[in-house]
């Protein structure tokens, strides 16, 4: 599920590299159709369907018949935006539990379901970090209740490039809406944060699918003030506008960790950086 979105696409890109994959996309696509879709012969035809509704999950399981799920598919909002709690839920909650019902009650056997969650479910203190532990909780109690091997690996906030841009990461908001000189307001400008790059994820996602693994929680090997952040990322764009700083009408924050023992992070922020900006300039003209 979320095979489309900005993980899903680049794990698709990897998984697809090895012709004994057979891998089939479910997305709602609600952000458009990726232009440059992988087009190989093991990347089957995309179904359009959303996690909300059992029966387009339902369907899709009953017509590929997977081996292994990776749900991907998720609502996903910055910290202190709390408009639209009920559509996280029930995408993040109820949309989980519908991939749940559907492995469950298709004859053909899953042999593994792999969820992908979020820092913010650590200690949970936004609508969206509360939804992601919820549904946590729902595939580590239920699926060995029912005998289905799962894996749940939590990862920070995730940045970089690929066919498909994250609009709501921190570092792609900020570099995008700096290049185009636009000017910006930050929320909590002095708590840290831990950033993942992309291709991080995708290596740990692809190592997890060979591995026999419960919960994985992976980091980087630094933490970044959000205020270091936005100069950094000020000072390489060259940016001309206006930064406003405010706090969160709530207590939001995350619990950023250094490292882990099960897979270690080859990204490093301040490297990736000058990159990204470089590629999103060329790719913004």
């Amino acid at each position: 599920t979320g095979g489309a979105g900005f993980v899903g696409y680049s794990l698709v890109q990897e998984l697809s590299k090895s012709k004994k994959n057979q891998i089939l996309i479910f997305d709602t696509f609600s952000y458009g159709f990726p232009a440059n879709l992988t087009k190989k012969k093991n990347v089957l035809q995309p179904v359009v369907g959303n996690i909300k509704n059992y029966f387009d999950i339902k369907q899709a399981i009953d017509f590929f018949k997977p081996d292994v799920v990776f749900h991907l598919a998720a609502f996903v909002s910055r910290a202190e935006d709390v408009a639209d709690f009920q559509l996280c839920s029930e995408v993040n909650y109820v949309g989980t539990a519908n991939v749940l019902k559907a492995i469950w009650q298709s004859k053909h056997r899953v042999n593994k379901l792999i969820f992908t969650s979020c820092e913010a479910a650590e200690e949970p203190l936004s609508h969206y970090g509360v939804s992601k532990r919820a549904a946590e909780d729902l595939v580590t109690k239920l699926s060995s209740y029912n005998g289905i091997d799962f894996t749940v690996v939590r990862f920070p906030e995730v940045y970089g490039t690929g066919i498909v841009n994250s609009r709501l990461s921190l570092v792609n908001f900020l570099t995008d809406n700096m290049l185009k000189n636009n000017n910006i307001c930050v929320y909590d400008p002095h708590i840290e944060k831990a950033f993942i790059h992309v291709s991080d994820v995708v290596n740990c996602l692809v190592k997890v699918l060979e591995d026999k693994v419960g919960f994985v929680r992976i980091a980087p090997p630094e933490i970044t003030q959000v205020k270091q952040l936005v100069e950094s990322i000020r000072d390489l764009t060259s940016f001309q506008g206006k930064i406003k700083y405010l706090q969160s009408s709530f207590n939001v924050k995350d619990s950023p960790r250094i490292g882990t023992d099960y897979f270690s992070c080859a990204a490093i922020l301040n490297e990736e950086l000058p990159l990204l900006i470089q590629k999103r300039k060329k790719e913004l003209k």
